[in-house]
């Protein structure tokens, strides 16, 4: 349970963060929320992070994370500016 909170965390602070067009979903969608939580909690372990954890699971309902980070880039691959 532990390693999931921490896993939604990371993936609640990617989706924070502005969609770059024109650009393919980040290689994190790709990667369970469990594999993310692991990697949080190894960087507690050794302190070599020092964001706080939430220990708090949010939206039930909501998409997978792979889906959930497609979609956040999708409108921005879509309706990016062209350079011409």
């Amino acid at each position: 349970m532990v390693v999931l909170c921490l896993g939604n965390q990371v993936a609640q602070e990617v989706l924070a963060q502005p969609p770059k067009p024109p650009r393919t979903p980040p290689r994190l969608g790709k990667r369970s929320l469990f594999a993310l939580g692991r990697e949080r909690l190894q960087g507690r372990l050794y302190n070599t992070l020092q964001i706080p954890a939430r220990w708090e699971l949010d939206e039930f309902e909501a998409p997978n994370w792979e889906q959930q980070v497609y979609c956040h880039h999708a409108r921005a691959y879509v309706f990016a500016r062209s350079k011409v």
